[in-house]
């Protein structure tokens, strides 16, 4: 079984007009409310309960790069895929990733 991680929102600079994100119900930003509760809560319930994770949203995935890192680390041991434009992936350690798709 999988599992799709939603980075948390904030809005996206690039608006590329094939997009499938544009339009959807935007929702609070758990993480920048509490990062600490929203990553106990909601990770120490899913880590090493799926066969494969993947990252994606209703924004770019690396526009937040504290976010992202965290919750690469805490999936070090676990199959990951990041969706992405590959507009800010520069500067990334992308070593906890196991595929990165471009979309």
């Amino acid at each position: 079984m999988n599992i799709q991680i939603c980075v948390p929102y904030q809005k996206c600079p690039f608006n590329c007009p094939m997009c499938v994100a544009n339009g959807r119900k935007v929702f609070n930003n758990l993480y920048k409310e509490n990062g600490e509760l929203y990553l106990t809560k909601a990770f120490s319930k899913i880590v090493g309960s799926f066969n494969d994770y993947v990252i994606t949203g209703s924004t770019e995935p690396t526009l937040n790069k504290k976010w992202l890192t965290e919750i690469l680390k805490l999936l070090e041991f676990e199959n990951v895929e990041l969706q992405t434009k590959n507009y800010n992936l520069k500067g990334y350690n992308l070593k906890y990733l196991n595929t990165l798709s471009y979309s």
